[in-house]
């Protein structure tokens, strides 16, 4: 096979929400290698004022084809795009920075990916730019855990040197053994006594006393050879010997009192103390709710994409309560498993991730508690959405104002941050933010209907897939796209503010 036939396979497409600079919306645009930048739903292409303007005038429009405004402002979206690389917590990405939107970061690979995409689309000075940033990521990276390999290399020789020396100084002052026939030293202000001569039979002046037995209380250790450390037990004092003395043989001088130093105890900081390791934190467990299981009709007729409704019977298992949280995010960076992505306060829902990104969260969660933790099912998300009802919310047919965070459910509604989870009444099974809040990646691939579709609950998928089901809806969506039966998809491995998950967990 010809080389160059492997850059002819089309890419994935990626979508990108851009502001129309005529009608204000937020519109996701689709852009592919295989086609040019076209609407991603039909439903914003038909209200698209050019697009009705052209048909009314009847103009023949293709579905999905863009309009001239929303063409512009596409262009325009990335004209003063920046693309470097940057480091955060001694890992390398490659950051996309465009005024007014959020900063998404991506692997060296993932980079990679982009500007082969953005080349394909006729911008070669922004896939130029994700090239020299990749290529630097890649380099920072390479450079850093070298100089990490250096580092603790001379550490290690420095602790090893410094091991040598403190067991040598150590040896020399409290451990050298005294030499045969060498007196300590006088004390200050007597005279030094000569050597002992040979021993004088009892009884004649100045005659030793007889020594007595060792006294039982003394341990092996305390035998040990002159200048060994003793244990705190042979150091402690002994009882009077009762062993009988001579009147006339006056008591020897006392010996010179050894020094403390030589005789004490080591110290706690030294190198014979006892280490206490340091206690990490306990691991704080997401909230799960167990759910016993059951049969539902799942889809609707909604739409096509959730076509044909279908009976599907769930095994027990448990869902986490809430979207899994900044915070519950961070303590998988703080374990070196996950990347620094999300931003935002500890409570609120962790976003801007992608499907790899979630995997990586589960399988150290799985690993770190010896726990089955997993992403759910699609068809396992929508029993729990449903909370055992079967309209199109979980609280009725219609949009009831202040249930969820969406654009249009309610006064207190911020653009730019999914509110805090937990904010909204939790549904019949106790979860809450099962619509809107947070895009929630599931397990399953993409598949355009429910054709075929697995009615055990599992989850549908396929090795490599390039796209994965997203449930619930974000707070940047319309009421309609909240509902329980309501699905959508996305790149595998591309991050978006929106996009975030919650956990499953097999019994």
């Amino acid at each position: 096979m010809d080389p160059s036939d492997a850059r002819s396979v089309p890419m994935a497409a990626r979508s990108h929400f851009v502001a129309c600079g005529r009608c204000h919306r937020i519109v996701a645009v689709l852009v592919g290698d295989a086609h040019p930048p076209c609407f991603r739903h039909v439903e914003e292409q038909a209200e698209c004022p050019e697009i009705r303007e052209r048909r009314t005038s009847g103009e023949v429009v293709p579905d999905l084809v863009i309009c001239g405004a929303l063409l512009r402002s596409f262009e325009a979206k990335f004209e003063n795009t920046q693309v470097e690389a940057v480091v955060s917590q001694g890992i390398w990405y490659v950051v996309r920075r465009t005024p007014g939107r959020p900063s998404p970061l991506y692997a060296p690979s993932q980079a990679r990916t982009q500007a082969d995409l953005w080349q394909g689309r006729g911008h070669d000075d922004l896939a130029n730019q994700f090239r020299r940033a990749a290529d630097q990521a890649e380099l920072g990276q390479l450079r850093d855990d070298l100089g990490a390999s250096k580092a603790r290399w001379s550490l290690a020789m420095a602790m090893i040197f410094f091991a040598i020396v403190g067991g040598a100084v150590w040896y020399f002052l409290l451990g050298k053994p005294a030499q045969v026939g060498e007196q300590p030293p006088a004390p200050a202000g007597e005279p030094a006594r000569p050597p002992p001569g040979p021993p004088r039979p009892p009884g004649t002046v100045g005659a030793l006393r007889p020594l007595a037995p060792p006294s039982p209380e003394v341990t092996a250790p305390a035998r040990a050879r002159p200048g060994a450390l003793l244990p705190e037990a042979a150091l402690s004092p002994r009882p009077p010997q009762t062993a009988p003395q001579p009147e006339a043989a006056p008591a020897p001088p006392p010996a010179p009192a050894r020094s403390s130093s030589a005789i004490a105890a080591p110290a706690t900081t030294g190198p014979l103390a006892a280490v206490t390791p340091v206690q990490k934190p306990p691991l704080r467990h997401p909230d799960m709710v167990s759910l016993r299981g059951g049969t539902f009709q799942m889809g609707s007729n909604d739409h096509p994409t959730e076509k044909p409704i279908h009976e599907v019977t769930i095994a027990a298992f448990a869902i986490s309560k809430f979207p899994i949280t900044v915070r519950e995010w961070n303590e998988c960076v703080a374990a070196q498993a996950c990347a620094p992505v999300p931003m935002g306060k500890d409570e609120e829902p962790a976003t801007d991730l992608s499907w790899k990104d979630a995997q990586q969260f589960v399988t150290w969660l799985a690993q770190t508690t010896h726990d089955r933790f997993r992403l759910p099912s699609e068809a396992e998300w929508e029993y729990a959405a449903r909370g055992g009802t079967q309209s199109r919310y979980w609280w009725g047919n219609e949009v009831d104002r202040d249930m969820a965070n969406c654009k249009g459910c309610g006064e207190a509604y911020d653009s730019a941050h999914p509110a805090k989870a937990g904010s909204f009444e939790p549904n019949p099974f106790g979860l809450y933010d099962m619509g809107g809040g947070v895009d929630q990646w599931v397990a399953d691939c993409w598949h355009k209907n429910y054709r075929g579709a697995p009615v055990d609950g599992s989850a549908w998928v396929e090795s490599n897939c390039p796209t994965h089901v997203i449930r619930s809806g974000s707070w940047k969506n319309e009421p309609s796209d909240i509902r329980v039966a309501s699905r959508d998809h996305y790149d595998t491995g591309v991050r978006y503010p929106t996009l975030g998950f919650r956990i499953a967990l097999s019994p």
